[in-house]
């Protein structure tokens, strides 16, 4: 229910002026027009219709005929427009130019006519109870506080408020990062991976360089007896392990060759052990080293002549370098299957059958 009151809050001094009774007696009333004409006929009638009124029926209210109905339905307020045809608004609204408008929920009438409530980017405007708020869209957020910007920050693309503000999109390594649809969004960079899965570390290996990623992950760079070597995404061999080479040049057997013990390659790739006569060759701990074959010796100390001696039938070397033959009288000392012997020269003989004494006769 409304009364005469109630239009002043609305602001209708504007229009009509602000009307009240002072009451002198049960029975009688006073007019009082609060607006500065007394000249009733200059103001625009108002008549709300079926409305209870500070003072009584039939009162003559400055101009303003002002009648109750012992019903009690809506308000509706009638307003002289000077020629024009009258509006009637209802209750709870005010004319603002010639229409009829709720002020406590009109965004361009908002608590007072002609005041609206002004847009603010990314932000939906509402009136509510005469007051203009102000509410960001889904995907923005007010981020710095400061309303004359309105909701300035779209958290579904901003790395630092992704999602809402203040939530930041936190750096990982070797990774591109977004924000999409307010979520945060990794992406390795060229040439990098997560080979560990694990998303803490990111995108933690260089596939161009990581021997055991090299150009995908769990692409390992391996050789025998020799390290690999990731370059730009290739394998290649690297070096050799101690004591191996890579001999015959080929990457894809490693270091095939034991430099220790290959008489070909004996310490390193380029030194081979000699040949000897009557003699085997051998490379130990990396050095060359050779072994007269039975019956053979060297016995003059000459690696390049090999095993020179022949110990089962050399006289001054029988069995062994340096054992030579007893010389007998009238006789040839000779050395056969490794054991010393003797031939009586021309017209002697062994006559007793003694060595001591070579050949007595």
């Amino acid at each position: 229910m409304m009364n005469s009151k109630y239009w002043c809050a609305l602001g209708l001094t504007m229009t009509i002026g602000c009307l009240s009774w002072e009451r002198g007696g049960d029975d009688a009333a006073t007019p009082r027009d609060a607006a500065a004409s007394s000249d009733a006929g200059s103001a625009p009638d108002v008549t709300p219709m079926d409305a209870p009124v500070d003072g009584p029926p039939g009162a003559d209210l400055g101009g303003a005929d002002v009648t109750s109905d012992a019903d009690d339905a809506a308000p509706v307020t009638t307003v002289d427009t000077g020629g024009a045809a009258d509006v009637s608004c209802p209750a709870m609204q005010m004319l603002c130019n010639q229409a009829c408008v709720d002020l406590g929920s009109d965004v361009r009438n908002c608590g007072t006519c002609g005041s609206p409530c002004v847009a603010r980017a990314a932000s939906d405007t509402s009136c509510v109870a005469g007051i203009c708020t102000w509410r960001c869209t889904a995907d923005h957020g007010d981020c710095d506080g400061d309303p004359a910007n309105g909701c300035e920050v779209d958290i579904s693309t901003s790395l630092a408020n992704c999602g809402a503000c203040g939530t930041a999109c936190a750096a990982h390594a070797g990774s591109d990062v977004s924000c999409v649809a307010g979520s945060c969004s990794y992406v390795c960079s060229a040439g990098r991976a997560d080979c560990d899965g694990n998303a803490a570390n990111g995108c933690e290996v260089d596939l161009s360089t990581n021997a055991a990623n090299c150009g995908r992950c769990g692409s390992a760079c391996s050789y025998p007896n020799a390290a690999g070597v990731c370059s730009s995404g290739g394998c290649s061999i690297g070096a050799c392990n101690a004591s191996f080479g890579n001999c015959d040049g080929v990457d894809g057997n490693g270091c095939e060759t034991d430099l220790r013990s290959s008489p070909t390659h004996c310490g390193t790739c380029s030194t081979a052990c000699a040949t000897r006569a009557n003699g085997n060759i051998a490379c130990v701990a990396s050095t060359c080293t050779s072994a007269c074959f039975g019956g053979f010796g060297d016995c003059d100390g000459n690696a390049a002549n090999g095993c020179e001696a022949d110990l089962r039938i050399s006289a001054t070397s029988c069995g062994a370098c340096g054992l030579a033959c007893p010389a007998r009288a009238n006789a040839i000392a000779t050395c056969s299957a490794a054991i010393c012997s003797f031939t009586c020269v021309a017209g002697f003989g062994n006559c007793n059958g003694s060595a001591t004494d070579g050949c007595e006769v």
